[in-house]
């Protein structure tokens, strides 16, 4: 899951709440935004940036200083997969690596700690970088994706090979847009992958979804996935395939009206929209993360805002796909959770899946309020929220990505790290069925 987390939503909701003002009477159940108060390019654009580039901190407190050269490791992970309890790959990104640009972050784990791999060299004339996702089918066959940068303000989409000892590394078809990003990745064996993200329009201001298949050989770019008419701003940050030309994607659309979740299928040939239900929230709406056990059988999370001239109010969703229809779903947040988005999903039966996200995001600067991980699990029916072991004091803590291997194993990563700070560390959390243990990564 997925660069596209926390911060990168705080800072659309920080663009969007510049240019939609509460006093725009909005219908009910819509994500609307005034056409009086559409976002100018220059704010599509920023929104744009921040999306990818600013993934990393905890909204409002954790994180949000400016990367130099000369600050602390800036570690976050953002995708993990395991192929036993005893090995599992993760990656990531150290935010202020190569001046700002990033560094990928890549750690495996052997069941009891956590190391770093060997590293991964960027492609010819890359600057800095970083890596969303990753799928494994055997302890040396794992794919990522990600970003990378060239002249310090372009961005190329990056893939790359782990085969147990090293990295190889792949420039991943684009287009001819400004800036083309991977988000997500899904794999229903070794040699057939499927990768979405966005590649940039308009000079930087406007995006298009992107999707990318690997043959275990060579990328291929594939069909542009769909957007509703009039969408100035697409992403599609996750991706689950169930079999080969069988894929579910999920992530947002933003237009001069509206601020939706977007999640379409692909058939092996070309991507259908579905239609998502409206949620009754205000001004945007995005599936983050999916999950599914066959495209008559997926579970999205992600957050709706609302957003005044004042105040941001973030809640984190899930909804449900039945193979014709997409359902809200409650998460029974307690009040205390304050504003929560979950961002990373994992099911490996209908009745049970395991999401994480953050609650306490601080959007509105209260004190003492941090932000720290959070969790959510599906039984099928409904969802319950399960605690997760608080940071240690002064410091905010996030899971962003998550795979689950069976009711009882499921591992999730993200970082931790002090409030008011570009200074974090990698961290890791284990659910067993119950409880949630945190393990501090590198």
């Amino acid at each position: 899951m997925h660069k596209v987390t926390l911060a990168g939503l705080a800072a659309v909701a920080v663009v969007l709440g510049t240019v939609a003002s509460a006093a725009t009477a909005m219908p009910a159940g819509a994500a609307q935004v005034s056409s009086a108060s559409v976002p100018s390019a220059a704010a599509r654009a920023a929104v744009i940036s921040q999306l990818h580039r600013a993934h990393g901190g905890l909204a409002g407190a954790l994180r949000m200083g400016t990367a130099t050269a000369a600050v602390a490791p800036g570690d976050e992970l953002f995708g993990v997969s395991c192929v036993s309890t005893t090995n599992c790959l993760a990656v990531g990104e150290n935010l202020n690596g190569d001046g700002g640009n990033g560094t990928p972050l890549t750690e495996k784990w052997n069941g009891s700690k956590w190391t770093s791999t060997a590293a991964l060299k960027l492609p010819a004339g890359g600057k800095g970088g970083g890596l969303s996702d990753v799928a494994c089918k055997s302890a040396s066959e794992c794919v990522a994706v990600g970003d990378y940068v060239k002249s310090g303000t372009s961005f190329f989409a990056l893939a790359a090979k782990w085969n147990g000892k090293t990295w190889t590394t792949f420039t991943a078809p684009g287009t001819a847009g400004d800036n083309t990003f991977l988000d997500g990745l899904s794999c229903v064996t070794a040699t057939d992958c499927i990768a979405t993200g966005s590649f940039t329009t308009d000079g930087g201001n406007d995006a298009v979804p992107l999707a990318d298949s690997w043959n275990g050989s060579k990328w291929t770019q594939l069909a542009n996935p769909k957007t509703p008419s009039g969408t100035q701003l697409g992403v599609l940050t996750s991706v689950a395939c169930v079999a080969a030309k069988s894929c579910m994607a999920t992530g947002l659309e933003l237009s001069a009206t509206t601020a939706d979740e977007l999640a379409e299928t692909w058939n092996g040939s070309a991507w259908t929209m579905t239609k998502t239900p409206a949620t009754g929230m205000d001004t945007l709406d995005e599936l983050i993360g999916v999950s599914c056990l066959s495209l008559k059988n997926c579970s999205a999370v992600g957050e709706n805002l609302t957003i005044t001239s004042t105040t941001i109010k973030e809640v984190g969703s899930a909804q449900h796909w039945n193979g014709t229809a997409w359902s809200n779903l409650t998460v029974p947040w307690a009040a205390s959770a304050d504003d929560t988005a979950l961002t990373g999903v994992s099911c490996v039966s209908p009745t049970d899946c395991v999401a994480v996200g953050m609650s306490n995001i601080n959007e509105n600067s209260e004190a003492n309020d941090p932000g720290r991980a959070a969790s959510a699990v599906y039984n099928g029916k409904t969802w319950t929220v399960e605690s997760v072991p608080a940071p240690a004091k002064g410091k905010g803590s996030l899971l962003g990505g998550v795979m689950c291997r069976s009711t009882t194993y499921c591992a999730a990563v993200g970082l931790t790290g002090p409030t008011s700070s570009t200074s974090s560390t990698s961290e890791s959390g284990f659910w067993n069925g119950k409880t949630w243990k945190l393990v501090g990564a590198i």
